[in-house]
């Protein structure tokens, strides 16, 4: 709402504004009754000598006689000082004298020329997904794709029903090469009629000595060492006769029972640093295969057993 102060310097520049009009249609005979002048006076434009502009109407605002506004696209005159208020809108005559009514729409003019493609906006956000559509009609076939990789090996089914028994086999049973391939169980002797393994032999089986190395593929066979019955378990031949091994004890002030030494030492340790009280270096869950000496040549070799 403007001030008194607002509304005071109003009615003073109308005054002043009339004085200059008089002024000037004295000194100036030749401006003519019927023209308007525009006299500018400090920030603001007044209109003839007595109209003041103030723009848009403005609701509690103090108009004074003479200020002009625009109120709906029409122009009015102020012709009774008052405070705006919805109760005294133009076109409410006591306050208000039509300058100018707003005119008609007119016709709409042709299209212009398509101005130049802007600039390209930046993308939107992505909207909502929509509901899924129909299935479509199925395609062609396509080509056969790669093979792919083997899959695992399925659990063993059930075992079937036993087989008829087959004809009887010949009563001995031979090669050219020396060799002797058996798909049944073999019983070799009058005592192995119903052979109970996959050979059965009744009496005994005479093995040779021999000084065959063992290796991964001798792994499983058993020899004659000359002395002593040995079996290969793919790195040395492992003898079949158990040797205890007896280990000297010390009995403590408690009664507990202790060994005196580290087990494979050759004596009591007489010093920090004695390297016969050493004893073996077993590999946990390894048996007795010759890795665990000092000095053995099978460090390297790694065990499958557990």
């Amino acid at each position: 709402m403007k001030t008194t102060k607002d509304f005071s310097r109003r009615k003073r520049n109308r005054s002043l504004a009339a004085l200059c009009l008089i002024s000037l249609m004295l000194t100036a005979p030749a401006v003519q009754a019927n023209k308007v002048v525009v006299i500018p006076l400090g920030s603001t434009t007044n209109i003839g000598a007595s109209i003041y502009w103030t723009g848009e109407w403005q609701d509690g605002f103090q108009y004074a006689i003479g200020d002009g506004m625009q109120y709906g696209g029409s122009s009015y005159l102020c012709v009774k000082d008052h405070v705006s208020s919805s109760a005294n809108t133009p076109p409410n005559g006591t306050y208000w004298s039509l300058m100018a009514e707003k005119g008609d729409i007119g016709p709409q003019g042709s299209s212009g020329a398509q101005g130049p493609q802007g600039v390209a906006g930046t993308d939107g956000a992505q909207g909502v997904q929509g509901a899924q559509g129909p299935q479509g009609v199925a395609g062609p076939q396509g080509a056969d794709g790669a093979q792919g990789f083997q899959g695992a090996e399925g659990p063993q089914g059930v075992a079937g029903p036993q087989g008829a028994q087959g004809p009887s086999g010949t009563s001995s049973w031979t090669d050219a090469t020396g060799k002797v391939t058996a798909t049944v169980d073999v019983g070799i002797g009058t005592g192995a009629a119903t052979p109970g393994a996959k050979l059965h032999v009744d009496g005994e089986i005479k093995m040779e000595a021999t000084a065959a190395a063992c290796d991964t593929a001798s792994a499983g066979k058993i020899r004659w060492s000359g002395s002593d019955f040995e079996g290969c378990n793919g790195t040395s031949w492992v003898t079949f006769t158990y040797s205890p091994v007896v280990i000297p004890t010390v009995t403590s002030a408690t009664g507990k029972v202790w060994m005196d030494r580290n087990l494979g030492a050759s004596q009591v340790a007489t010093l920090f640093d004695d390297t016969a009280a050493y004893g073996d270096l077993y590999q946990w869950g390894r048996p007795t295969d010759g890795h665990e000496q000092r000095d053995s040549g099978t460090v390297g070799t790694q065990w499958g057993g557990a």
